[in-house]
């Protein structure tokens, strides 16, 4: 008889908060057809309809399901099917979800502060039942107070209603804006089981 000891890695947050930062720059560029009217690369509309985006509608909030979606699948799976009922194809519609459901468990939370990773989401000062959201790549500094995103629809002005996936540096200030009111951050999570790096599985074999 012999005793086998396994090493499993159990997926981070540092891991997870990495994994959506280059998704999301993987996806820098990408163009959409006029008036919402779909995307330029097929492979890139496969997949966003395959999170709910319709002909049409701004897409802001589907870039971000999507960025997320694959973090997950790639780094933490399990967090999937309790994710995917909290987006929806509106900003504000996603962004009350996720803070109903920080009420509900540990898991998403809703902070003012930012990490790589985490969903910046903003109210449109026009229309408080519209927004615009982004996907969080550098966190803000004392020095600069800014943070950096990348953000689908979205333009040289960083407005809601833009043509790509591209950088912007925005301010960290909340509620400060002359269109849009940085609300917060929805911050990334994984299964309260799954905070350690590595677990020991310890094995018998005869």
């Amino acid at each position: 008889m012999r005793i086998i000891t396994e090493m499993n890695t159990i997926p981070s947050i540092e891991q997870l908060r990495q994994r959506a930062v280059e998704i999301a720059e993987g996806y820098i560029g990408q163009r959409e057809k006029k008036n919402n009217g779909g995307f330029l690369n097929a492979e890139f509309e496969k997949k966003m309809r395959q999170v709910g985006f319709q002909t049409g509608h701004a897409w802001c909030a589907y870039f971000t399901e999507l960025v997320w979606v694959e973090a997950y699948t790639a780094v933490n799976p399990s967090m999937l099917p309790h994710l995917k009922k909290l987006f929806s194809g509106s900003v504000m519609v996603t962004r009350n979800n996720f803070r109903s459901d920080t009420a509900k468990s540990l898991s998403f939370t809703f902070s003012s502060t930012a990490e790589p990773g985490d969903l910046a989401v903003w109210q449109s000062r026009a229309n408080k039942t519209q927004g615009h959201i982004a996907i969080v790549t550098e966190a803000v500094t004392d020095k600069t107070k800014l943070f950096s995103t990348i953000e689908g629809n979205t333009n040289s002005t960083g407005g809601r209603e833009g043509i790509e996936v591209a950088r912007k540096r925005r301010k960290y200030a909340i509620g400060e804006s002359a269109s849009l009111i940085l609300l917060g951050f929805i911050t990334m999570a994984v299964i309260p089981e799954s905070h350690k790096n590595i677990t020991t599985i310890t094995k018998t074999e005869v």
